[in-house]
């Protein structure tokens, strides 16, 4: 089953057993300027949903080893420059899975696409001393200038044949005040071997609904149009 379904001692089961619920769904909203999540449970396939302007519904994944992950469709990533003001096209590969997580402040990457980034994505930025290749002993990632990062390109994940768009706003975070530089989000852990996982950099700007009747995945924005590929 591409999504887990809820245990019998999950609030979510006990909830919909005694009809205080009348759906198994639950969505997730994050906040990062106030670092606060709105969980709403059960009761979301009315008011709640319809007041979105805009959605997508992601296609579910089934895959029997990944069982306790929320799957998505994710299928590649454009990445616009501008600094020479090119598209580039990075694949996610057959043996790749991609899946949403909430408890995680980055979006993890595979090491080739992590390698991708350094040597091409931004690589006239490393020359010219402005993003700096961090080494820690769990894996590896970007920081650069914090007055830079207006320039960065923006990244466009494709799934479920739509396109969802992040940019320095969302990718980049400053941890430390007494420091110039901010952290790139899209970071590799020397464990993770096959898999993208889009935690709250993601989650924080689309509003997330994990509907166990229907299987499916819905994603949400007031202000954001969600671009269909041809």
């Amino acid at each position: 089953h591409s999504i887990p379904n809820p245990h019998l001692n999950s609030p979510i089961y006990y909830l919909y057993n005694n009809k205080t619920i009348t759906s198994k769904s639950f969505s997730i909203e994050f906040n990062l300027f106030t670092h606060n999540c709105k969980l709403h449970i059960g009761n979301i396939n009315g008011y709640y949903l319809n007041k979105y302007k805009y959605n997508v519904k992601i296609k579910p994944v089934i895959n029997k080893d990944y069982t306790n992950y929320w799957l998505i469709d994710f299928k590649e990533i454009h990445i616009e420059s501008t600094y020479n003001n090119t598209i580039s096209v990075f694949p996610k590969q057959q043996n790749e899975i991609a899946y949403l997580q909430g408890n995680k402040d980055s979006i993890k990457v595979p090491k080739e696409f992590f390698i991708y980034l350094e040597k091409e994505v931004f690589k006239e930025y490393i020359e010219k001393k402005i993003c700096f290749v961090i080494h820690q002993s769990q894996g590896q990632y970007l920081e650069c200038d914090c007055s830079a990062i207006y320039s960065f390109p923006m990244f466009e994940f494709i799934i479920s044949d739509y396109k969802v768009k992040l940019g320095y706003r969302d990718l980049f975070r400053r941890y430390n005040s007494e420091t110039t530089n901010c952290a790139f989000l899209m970071k590799y852990y020397f464990n993770n071997k096959n898999a993208w996982m889009f935690g709250i950099p993601f989650l924080s700007t689309h509003i997330a609904v994990f509907n166990y009747d229907e299987d499916s995945i819905t994603l949400y924005n007031d202000d954001y149009i969600y671009e269909k590929v041809t």
